[in-house]
This record gives structure tokens, sequence and C-alpha cells, in this order.
């Protein structure tokens, strides 16, 4: 049994091993991404997972599966991968495993190819923009939102009204090729106000292939925070999450902005700070936006209130003593 095998066994939580025409495979007792029992499958022959679920459908080679158990990015996975490839890169003949490491090893195997976490955008998927004919079709929900015709075109909403996602609007999501949506509810009675694919939260950033590195980069937590940002042209992306995760904070590392400002939810404020204080050293200058507390990025009221939030922003240039007390003293720029 190789070391690669040996950590599998140790890190996955295994509900069994079955023999497979490329060796052998384990059977997950819940996917690493979405989480529903007896859909992920391990291929310890090829390196290469695929979670069966309709909901998910993450599927990559060993370095993503890596990227997963660990919580890390792209870079620190390879080196961890690293570890078990040499002496399955001796053996001969080469098997489909020793290639794939070679081409790691070699520079010729990237990100895109390790990571295929695409999801399709689901059946009965409707643009709210019909290109052919230049017209609109926004649902209320939308409308009530204050979401623009500029908005919906840019982001390429769209809604279904059947299937697994019926009265939902649905965003597609792309980033570095891969594709996902976010599926929120229309009518307020759903159980879950959101219905994402499991892939999306920690390894996208929203509208991630449209980002300018040549402008700053505004993330916040949710889409709608970012499209209402983006309007008053703050270049803006969501991380669908409380914080940026170690694969976003690469995606951010590689557009090498002039500068990132993370506008969190106020309440989350203080979390952030922190957390952002550990990365900053990462990024040229990176900024952390007070809102009051209880209030989202999609409920500031207009771009003069936004600007002068971004002025007030923390400037988080490294791991700090005394940063949460610096924060608390900021002056609330609505009080």
């Amino acid at each position: 049994m190789s070391a690669l095998d040996d950590y599998l066994l140790d890190n996955l939580s295994i509900m069994r091993r079955q023999k497979h025409h490329d060796g052998d495979e384990l059977v997950l007792r819940s996917c690493l991404f979405c989480g529903r029992s007896d859909k992920m499958y391990v291929q310890m022959g090829r390196g290469r997972f695929h979670c069966f679920s309709a909901h998910c459908r993450a599927r990559g080679n060993i370095t993503a599966l890596v990227m997963a158990i660990e919580g890390c990015g792209y870079a620190q996975a390879v080196d961890i991968v690293g570890r078990f490839a040499a002496g399955i890169i001796k053996a001969r003949p080469m098997s489909e495993l020793a290639v794939m490491f070679q081409a790691l090893k070699d520079g010729t195997l990237g990100a895109a190819d390790a990571i295929d976490l695409s999801v399709p955008m689901p059946p009965g998927f409707r643009s709210c923009y019909d290109k052919a004919r230049d017209a609109y079709r926004i649902p209320p929900y939308l409308k009530a939102r204050n979401i623009s015709q500029a908005m919906v075109k840019r982001w390429g909403m769209g809604y279904c009204m059947s299937g697994r996602y019926n009265e939902r609007v649905v965003i597609p999501v792309v980033c570095r090729g891969m594709t996902s949506f976010v599926a929120r509810d229309m009518t307020g009675k759903s159980s879950f106000k959101y219905l994402n694919p499991g892939t999306l939260q920690a390894n996208f950033l929203g509208g991630f292939d449209r980002l300018d590195p040549g402008a700053p980069v505004y993330v916040m937590e949710g889409i709608f925070d970012a499209i209402r940002w983006d309007g008053w042209g703050f270049q803006s992306c969501p991380y669908f999450g409380s914080h940026l995760r170690e694969p976003q904070i690469e995606l951010l590392r590689d557009l090498n902005p002039p500068e990132v400002v993370v506008v969190p939810d106020g309440e989350a404020y203080q979390d952030v700070v922190v957390k952002c204080s550990h990365i900053a050293h990462l990024f040229r200058k990176l900024t952390v936006v007070k809102l009051p507390y209880g209030i989202d990025p999609d409920t500031v009221p207009n771009r003069k209130a936004a600007r002068r939030l971004i002025i007030d922003g923390l400037v988080v240039i490294g791991p700090l003593d005394g940063l949460a007390a610096a924060a608390q003293n900021l002056s609330n720029p609505w009080g």
C-alpha cells in the first residue's frame, strides 16, 4: 500500500471499500463538498473523485481532493501531493496516477486541470435578458430589490419556474472556467432561502472571470451584496460565506489587484478583521470596511454612503497588536 493510500484512508470517512476496474474505490460516508451520504466515490488507482449527487457533481483529481480534505489552496495541496509522488512515478509501467503526478511535477498540470467543480445551469433555467430580441423579463422579486436591467444583463440573471429550483432566481457563477450558480427563493415560503450547489462555497468567487486585475476588488459575503456595489462602480464579487477561504485567497492573489477591499456584514466585522490581519501580507493593500452592526452591504443606501464607508475603512497591513481595539474606535459613518 502506498503513502497516498495511507493518507486517503487516514483522512477520509469511508463507508465502504470496493473493487473497481481501475483499482480500489472508496465510497465516503458524506461528500466533502455537499455533505450528502453515499454519493462521493474516490478511485484510488486513478487519484480521482466524483460526487454523483445531482445537487453537487463535484469531480477532480487528487490535488482537488487534498484541497477539500485540508481546506487549503491549490499551491499548498501541490506540496502535500508531492510527498506521495516519488515512489509512484518510479513504478514501471507508469500508471494513470503516475502520469498525472509527473505532469504536476513538470508544471504542465495546472489548477484548471486538477479541479472540475463545474455544475451546469439547472433544467428550466430562463434568462431574464433575451439577447436575440434585446428584451427583458424580470421577475417582480428582482424589481422589488431594485435590480436594474443593467445589473440583470451584467450578471446573467435568470430564474426557474419548474423542477427542483422552481420559483427561484438563478444567477450563474463562472470562475476560472468552472461554472455553478446561486438559486435564491423568490416566494419567502421555502425552508431554504438559498439552494446552491455544494461546490460553490469556498471554491468560487462570483464573477471572477470578468474581474479587471488593474482595479481594486471588493469582496463580500452575498451575491446580492456584490451586485449592488458592482452597480455603483465598485468592482465586486461574493465569497459565499462568513470569510474568505484559502482557494478564494489564491484566486485573488492571481489577480494581483492594487487593493482588496473586504466588506463584511456588520456583525461579522471583528472576526473578519482578525482573519484579514493574517493574510494582509499577501496583498499590496487590504482594507476592511466597517458597517453598522446588523447592516449588510446590500442595505447601504447609495454610492455616496458606500464611498464614505470605504474612506473610513480600516487598512490592514499585517498582524497588528491591538487590532481589535483599533477597530472598535472607528467612528460610525452614519452616526
